[in-house]
């Protein structure tokens, strides 16, 4: 049985304030997107005084970490407590490191002209990051130099238009051919918790170097297949910055599904930061590719402890699922990146979950 263990840090410090042996554990991480937690602790426990702690899980203040067998698996911010009193429980919930982006601005005006995409990430944290009240200690690594590989952008982010750090990164990121990133948590050469910013045009194994294989029936328990054409869409409207006639607009359409008989299906991409027909064209094309029919987000429970083992894949790996169902006469094999993964760690009722989201499948388009 895998040991999970609770650490509350200074958020802004890193300093470690306690460790709390929670209840009612889930978390989870989301590639380019924000994770959940939630937790439960009972106030007036034996070895633990209340006083230190509600310092120690003070709202917005405070720093998580999860250890699974001593690996780091989580970090987040603690954004709000629930206290019910007959119970004498404290309901604990947050979200992933990257959750504090949107909760600050930009405030000076950043201009970048030609710059790789992963670069304008980068600079973005250490720009945030420059003044002590909003230093989450995000260590980010080296520049990107290599030619070869660069997406460059024309960016600009002005003080007056009241960017949050969080709106610039999702323009970013919603670019067709964009970039992958999380916040990771791992042990510096200090045997610290260091927050790390991973980011790559594209991270994790790609489908052609990537070993990662479940099995169902086998180390897949159970799995989710929602496929939704509601959702989805054929063509794509995309409304940019302007107003009236002087409004950018573009429309993508997916002539492959018209082809195959499907009608016409119109959704609605808006961002009115969006200046420039080719900006507006990248972001509407990536939107109609993720909104392709049927919209599906395959969700897999597989068993943490079976190989691969919880831990040993990351955000972004390839993944090949093979799977036999009545779902799928004659069988279906899924390769898809993992885009996100909740835990829900061993409970005397029930045994340790995880379930991993992957992309849309390539087996569907």
């Amino acid at each position: 049985m895998a040991d999970y263990r609770y650490y509350f840090h200074e958020l802004l410090s890193n300093r470690r304030i306690m460790e709390l042996p929670l209840e009612g554990v889930t978390f989870g991480r989301k590639l380019n997107g924000t994770g959940s937690f939630q937790g439960y602790f009972g106030l007036d426990r034996e070895g633990f005084d209340n006083a230190s702690v509600l310092e120690a899980t003070a709202e917005g203040k405070v720093c998580l970490y999860i250890t699974r067998d001593d690996y780091p698996v989580w970090g987040g911010i603690i954004w709000s407590t629930l206290w019910t009193e007959q119970s004498g429980t404290l309901q604990l919930n947050g979200a992933t490191l990257d959750s504090y982006f949107d909760k600050v601005d930009i405030e000076r005006t950043l201009n970048y002209v030609n710059v790789d995409q992963r670069n304008i990430m980068i600079d973005l944290i250490v720009n945030m990051q420059s003044k002590p009240s909003r230093n989450i200690r995000i260590v980010t690594p080296a520049k990107f130099t290599n030619a070869s590989t660069n997406i460059t952008r024309t960016e600009r982010f002005n003080d007056y238009e009241v960017w949050r750090y969080s709106k610039a990164i999702e323009q970013l990121v919603a670019y067709d051919n964009s970039f992958d990133y999380y916040i990771d948590v791992r042990y510096n050469e200090r045997e610290e918790f260091e927050r790390f910013l991973c980011i790559g045009n594209q991270l994790g194994a790609t489908a052609e170097t990537s070993t990662l294989s479940f099995n169902y029936p086998g180390n897949i328990a159970n799995f989710y297949y929602p496929s939704n054409a509601g959702k989805g869409a054929t063509t794509i409207r995309g409304i940019g910055a302007g107003e009236g006639v002087s409004m950018y607009r573009t429309t993508v359409t997916n002539e492959h599904l018209l082809s195959r008989g499907y009608p016409e299906v119109v959704q609605f991409y808006t961002d009115k930061a969006l200046y420039g027909g080719e900006k507006l064209q990248s972001a509407a094309t990536q939107e109609l590719r993720r909104l392709s029919i049927p919209y599906v987000t395959p969700t897999f429970e597989v068993n943490p402890e079976m190989d691969p083992q919880f831990g040993s894949y990351m955000l972004g790996d390839s993944v090949k699922m093979l799977i036999e169902s009545a779902r799928f006469p004659g069988g279906k094999i899924f390769v898809d990146r993992i885009i996100g993964w909740d835990v829900t760690p061993t409970r005397s009722d029930s045994q340790e979950q995880v379930s991993l989201t992957l992309e849309r499948s390539s087996a569907d388009e």
